[in-house]
């Protein structure tokens, strides 16, 4: 009893000023700071291409060309209340991302996923161009390892490929062709670059063929377990991950790399993954996309076939004037920009 006292007295002495501010830190730490096992996704940014994308002696536009973000916020209890008064936000429990793997691998994968959509939309405006895109290859860097291969926790992502052997690297064709002249268990020497200092070490060469194609009968493939990219320096999108923005890259880049002006003096905003033939895969989140681009004044917005129904609604909620073209290539989406100022005058 004489505890419980002395414990009400230390209370007691506490000004109340102090009280106050003790219980509102707390509350303001409980709404603000607590984390949540939660991520909130709601409509982020559209962002101008035009600054990204360094193309020497590129064409300059009147227009221009947007991509379009989902912003990913870590869940305090302020953003978790947020969440059920905006049409656009939605919560996803943090487990349902990194499902079977860290954060950090979860964004290493956005960032490989990032760096082979841009090699691709950089091959295929190169290619619309009717412009060499080998003339662009700056070296190969590493984009990550495969566990329980060679390579792992020997390489490490943005390792930049030297020398295999006597080879010189340039491209990764000349990683498969080096890599490719030797058979599994052959020793090779390994010469990469990181952080401005060269190393060289050793691998034994695996097989790295998958189960499918060891049942198939393929024939052994020798490496050393390790996701490659060629390295250019045309676009750099800063903090922005994942392949969703391919398609917009394609055309700002042929844009600058063609004299005449696609976007014919308009704002077009788009999104969606282009592969190397060309085709606009779809992407995820386009409702929020659809909303970024229309606070933003965007009047065109490309989506992919696989998302229009979705891009179209949203686009008929917020009522917006923006124009929801569905497009599944690069050449449907140029043969609109084509017919742009014939369009928007209906």
């Amino acid at each position: 009893m004489e505890y419980q006292r002395n414990q009400k007295k230390w209370y007691r002495k506490i000004p109340s000023n102090v009280k106050f501010f003790l219980i509102l830190f707390a509350i303001l730490y409980i709404v603000f700071l607590m984390p949540t096992p939660y991520v909130v996704y709601e409509p982020g940014s559209a962002e101008v291409l035009e600054p990204m994308v360094n193309i020497e002696n590129g064409y300059e536009a009147e227009g221009a060309f947007m991509l379009t973000t989902v912003r990913m916020n870590y869940s305090n209890i302020f953003y978790y209340m947020y969440s059920f008064f905006n049409p656009y936000a939605v919560v996803v429990k943090k487990e349902d991302i990194y499902v079977d793997e860290t954060e950090e691998e979860y964004l290493e994968r956005q960032y490989y996923n990032m760096v082979n959509s841009q090699n691709n939309a950089i091959r295929v405006a190169y290619n619309e161009a009717d412009i060499p895109y080998e003339s662009i290859i700056d070296g190969v860097v590493v984009l990550n390892t495969v566990e329980g291969f060679p390579a792992d926790g020997t390489l490490q992502p943005g390792d930049k490929i030297k020398y295999i052997n006597e080879d010189v690297i340039r491209t990764t064709e000349d990683v498969f062709a080096s890599v490719g002249n030797n058979q599994v268990g052959d020793i090779i020497s390994f010469t990469y670059e990181r952080e401005e200092r060269e190393y060289t070490t050793q691998f034994a060469l695996a097989d790295i063929r998958g189960e499918v194609e060891k049942a198939e009968g393929v024939e052994a493939r020798p490496g050393i377990g390790i996701y490659l990219s060629d390295i250019q320096h045309i676009i750099d999108a800063g903090a922005i991950r994942g392949p969703s923005a391919g398609l917009m890259f394609s055309l700002e880049i042929y844009n600058q790399l063609v004299p005449e002006d696609i976007t014919q003096g308009h704002l077009i905003a788009g999104t969606g993954e282009i592969y190397s033939n060309g085709q606009v895969g779809p992407i995820g989140g386009i409702e929020r996309k659809i909303v970024a681009a229309d606070k933003e004044g965007a009047e065109v917005f490309f989506a992919p076939v696989d998302n229009y129904e979705l891009a179209a609604e949203t686009a008929m909620d917020i009522n917006t004037d923006m124009k929801v073209v569905s497009v599944s290539t690069m050449e449907e989406a140029l043969d609109y920009l084509d017919q742009l100022n014939i369009i928007l005058q209906k």
